[in-house]
């Protein structure tokens, strides 16, 4: 009896035999465990998938102020501060004539104003980069020669933690961008350097140099030159000297950022 159905099974699918059926019983759990294997490298796919993206997701929402593509994020993250210097009245002395400031004429006609290396050491300690960013028109008139600038530079690189001088050697009626009370001098620093102006300050004697640090989204801090000419409005800080200047900046707080020392 039990043989006759087993026959009969088998030729209602056409077999003619049991080994063939165990040869069909293989190959159908050949197929579930080949389907089994398929679904799981599927489901590790996608899920490593998503682990992968969690943290670009994460890093998308660094900022918070504006949206920013992830690669503006990760640059912002490496970002420096800086303090921008004025030259002349602020590093070295200047010449008074009728009320109004004038560089030295030559490298020996320079003099450091007192408190100006120990006010840069510091502020290079506490991780700040060094620009110093100067107007000398005196180029552009025919008064002053390009070489004895750079001379002067030289001498204040030897002298000074600097990372950088910019110099702009155009006079107002050229209309350049680089000429203070214009930022295009903070600006070219902070492309060149990764700066974070928002995070760096300006130091400088005249309303140029404070108007400038505005332009260019940084604090800023008026030095006291008491010249007869257009007032500073409205900066940060006014202080004596550099540094004055440096032991307010390098004060918790004053970039917005806790600076240790």
């Amino acid at each position: 009896m039990t043989r006759f159905i087993y026959a009969s099974t088998s030729s209602v699918y056409g077999l003619s035999d049991g080994p063939e059926v165990t040869d069909i019983g293989t190959w159908a759990l050949g197929i579930g465990i080949t389907i089994v294997v398929i679904s799981s490298v599927i489901f590790m796919t996608v899920y490593l998938g998503l682990v992968r993206q969690a943290p670009l997701r994460a890093s998308a929402v660094i900022s918070v102020d504006k949206p920013m593509r992830l690669h503006e994020d990760v640059q912002c993250l490496n970002m420096r501060r800086a303090v921008f210097l004025d030259r002349d009245g602020v590093i070295n002395r200047v010449v008074v004539r009728t009320g109004r400031p004038f560089p030295p004429a030559s490298v020996r006609d320079v003099e450091f104003l007192p408190g100006a290396a120990e006010a840069i050491e510091a502020l290079r300690r506490a991780d700040f980069r060094i620009i110093v960013v100067t107007n000398q028109p005196d180029v552009a008139t025919g008064l002053q020669r390009r070489e004895t600038v750079e001379a002067i530079h030289a001498r204040l690189r030897a002298s000074f933690p600097i990372d950088d001088i910019k110099v702009c050697y155009h006079a107002d009626q050229d209309g350049c961008p680089c000429r203070k009370p214009k930022p295009g001098l903070l600006f070219e620093a902070a492309a060149q350097w990764s700066l974070d102006l928002s995070q760096s300050v300006i130091v400088g004697d005249r309303w140029r140099d404070i108007e400038a640090g505005k332009a260019a989204g940084c604090k800023t801090i008026l030095v006291r030159g008491g010249y007869a000419e257009r007032q500073a409005e409205r900066p940060d800080a006014v202080v004596a000297s550099l540094l004055e200047a440096s032991r307010v900046i390098l004060s918790n707080g004053f970039t917005g950022v806790e600076v240790v020392t």
